[in-house]
């Protein structure tokens, strides 16, 4: 039953195909089978981290999937860092892999090491966090920008587009970037995104688009019964009159580091010393390090429930204190969850396919949520959580 569920799950939120720039050679039910046996290796940023746990589930998945025609190696750095991932993809080059699957630690700091993965003829797929390496084949992952721009709608409308607003962004990472100049974008222009993040509607809807419907082949069920396929993206709102945030006000925007200490200290700064009435952290670390301060800061009697809002992104977990338990306080007002296990799935598949000579999605959206005290008990939004 359970291998019934993530299948189902996985089809409806896959986001198959946002902004595809290539023809898919179909979404069939079972992944194509290989010619050969294929070598892929899915290198995530740090393997102490639990964000990761999921693409590891579904690798684990594809594998049963595949039999003895695929090999998935799941590695990484023992941290999130660029310099020590550098070696970790050198060794899969050395290893002459069929595909590399990278969730990149950086931007840039790698791309001249996937030129020699190139040069080597070994294909690139991002998952999670992009490259600016033209010679990756595909992105698989949350459309970062967009829903940067989803949550400063939500804070806009948290604050009734009047206060202070403080960012804490998470290093170099390329989500990093994107989902904080997503953010102030928004707030800068005043005008609608393109999609709207479902808020309420857990895994059934998301900022995804379905497959064309030329290209579509409905997944079924193993008793023949088809599935779903992705709903529509929720349509934009009408353009927001120019000046509509004009009395919203961006403090400060600061690197937390991905560090949730250091995220905590950023907070406390843009509270005691910038007066912000909200804060944007862009990543689960920044989120945690928000909520602690603010926890502090109520518990010491500084700030008043509710006085300082928080929108995050991601969910964490560390020592018996989780996003839930802080939205339940009214200290988290939402954060924006992703689906890190369709990033794995579809990353690896696309991998195999690739390898296999079918082309692939240049760009795949797998969607996000908006996920509040109101909606984190739904069933699809506690299946993300949890998995």
């Amino acid at each position: 039953m359970k291998k019934n569920k993530n299948r189902i799950l996985r089809t409806i939120t896959a986001g198959i195909l946002a902004l595809a720039m290539m023809p898919m050679s179909g979404c069939h039910h079972e992944p194509q089978q290989p010619d050969r046996i294929f070598n892929i290796t899915v290198i995530v940023k740090d393997l102490n981290s639990t964000y990761w746990n999921p693409v590891q589930q579904a690798c684990d998945d594809l594998k049963a999937e595949y039999g003895d025609t695929v090999n998935i190696t799941f590695t990484g750095p023992d941290e999130e860092s660029a310099e020590k991932q550098i070696p970790v993809i050198e060794k899969a080059i050395a290893d002459k892999v069929d595909a590399i699957v990278l969730a990149a630690c950086d931007p840039e700091a790698e791309n001249e090491t996937l030129a020699k993965a190139t040069a080597a003829g070994i294909p690139i797929i991002t998952i999670d966090s992009d490259v600016t390496y033209e010679g990756k084949a595909s992105y698989v992952g949350t459309m970062n920008e967009t829903a940067g721009k989803s949550a400063a709608r939500y804070a806009a409308d948290l604050l009734d587009n009047e206060g202070t607003i403080g960012i804490i962004y998470h290093g170099s990472a390329s989500t990093a970037s994107e989902r904080r100049d997503g953010f102030l974008e928004q707030i800068q222009s005043g005008s609608a995104p393109e999609q709207e993040l479902a808020a309420g509607a857990g895994a059934k809807q998301n900022n995804s688009l379905p497959v064309p419907a030329e290209d579509a082949e409905l997944e079924t069920l193993e008793d023949g019964t088809p599935v779903t396929p992705p709903a529509q993206p929720i349509p934009a709102e009408e353009e927001v009159p120019a000046g509509l945030y004009s009395n919203i006000k961006i403090a400060e925007v600061l690197d937390g580091e991905s560090d949730w200490s250091v995220s905590k200290d950023q907070a406390m700064k843009l509270i005691q010393e910038d007066h912000v009435d909200l804060i944007f952290a862009t990543n689960r670390k920044g989120v945690w390090g928000a909520c602690e301060a603010v926890n502090d800061l109520i518990s010491s009697g500084e700030l008043q429930q509710g006085q300082v809002k928080i929108v995050g992104f991601d969910y964490f977990e560390n020592d018996g204190r989780d996003a839930g338990m802080y939205l339940s306080k009214d200290i988290l007002n939402t954060t924006i969850i992703q689906n890190p296990y369709n990033m794995g799935y579809l990353g690896v598949r696309y991998a195999v396919e690739l390898a296999n000579g079918s082309p692939i999605p240049t760009k795949v959206d797998t969607g996000a949520i908006l996920v509040t005290k109101d909606n984190i008990n739904d069933a699809d939004i506690q299946f993300l959580i949890s998995n």
